[in-house]
C-alpha cells in the first residue's frame, strides 16, 4: 500500500530517510491545532501561572486509508490515532547543523498503541 504523508503544520517537515535521502513534506495549507482553555492558577511570587485544559483538535481530517497526518506533538498526544504522527524532536531524534539548529528528524513519533500502515 502506498502511504501519503499530509503535513498539517505550517512549516516544512524534513525527515532523514533510511537510505540517507532527505524527505521534505511541505505544509498542506491546513493546520491541525489543539483547542485549549486557560484558567488562572496560584502565582509563583510575581510569576503568573495558568492551568491549561485541552478540549478538542481542530483541522484534523477523519481517518482515510493510505494517509498519515503529520502534526505537532501536542496534537498527536491528544489525538491518540494510529494515522497521526509527529516529528521526533527529542535529542536523539534530530539532526542538527554546525550552529545547533535542527535541520531534520531521523524518525516520526506515534503516541498510539496501534499503527495505521
Amino acid at each position: 500500500m502506498d502511504i501519503e504523508l499530509v503535513n498539517l503544520t505550517n512549516h516544512d517537515i524534513c525527515i532523514w530517510g533510511n537510505n540517507g535521502s532527505m524527505i521534505t513534506v511541505r505544509p498542506s495549507g491546513k493546520v491541525a491545532r489543539l483547542r485549549t482553555v486557560n484558567d488562572m492558577a496560584k502565582p509563583i511570587g510575581e510569576i503568573r501561572v495558568v492551568h491549561t485544559t485541552a478540549y478538542s483538535v481542530t483541522g484534523l481530517p477523519k481517518k482515510k486509508p493510505g494517509y498519515i497526518y503529520l502534526v505537532s506533538s501536542t496534537v498527536a498526544k491528544w489525538a491518540m490515532r494510529p494515522d497521526v504522527l509527529c516529528p521526533d524532536t527529542t535529542s536523539r531524534g534530530v539532526i542538527k547543523d554546525g550552529n545547533g539548529d535542527v535541520v531534520a528528524v531521523k524518525q516520526l513519533q506515534s503516541f498510539c498503541d496501534s499503527v495505521a500502515w
